[in-house]
């Protein structure tokens, strides 16, 4: 189970996070995390990201900053995560994305 979210204290800054493995805890992970911005059109486009290659599955963060290139107009930004699991030879990938939230960046 893994949770997104960002954060606005500070550098703003996208965090996906492992909670707990299934059990049985599968063979290998790859957590990746992407801080999303909404443009003019209404998608979202990636402005930052960050990714585990494939690890040894435990409860981790995996955070990635974005620095503000002028705090001058409020925009909207999402985190998405996803989590990519291998067990014996399978794979599964789960894809969570947070709430959006508007600040100045």
């Amino acid at each position: 189970m893994f949770a997104p979210h960002a954060t606005a204290s500070g550098p703003l800054q996208a965090q996906g996070k492992i909670k707990t493995c299934t059990t049985p805890k599968p063979d290998a992970c790859k957590l990746g995390v992407e801080l999303e911005k909404k443009l003019s059109n209404g998608r979202y486009g990636v402005v930052a990201s960050k990714y585990t290659g494939w690890v040894s599955c435990k409860a981790r963060t995996l955070s990635v900053p974005y620095k503000c290139p002028q705090r001058l107009q409020k925009h909207t930004y999402k985190t998405v995560s996803s989590l990519q699991i291998e067990y014996k030879g399978r794979y599964g990938t789960k894809v969570v994305a947070s709430s959006a939230m508007s600040t100045y960046c």
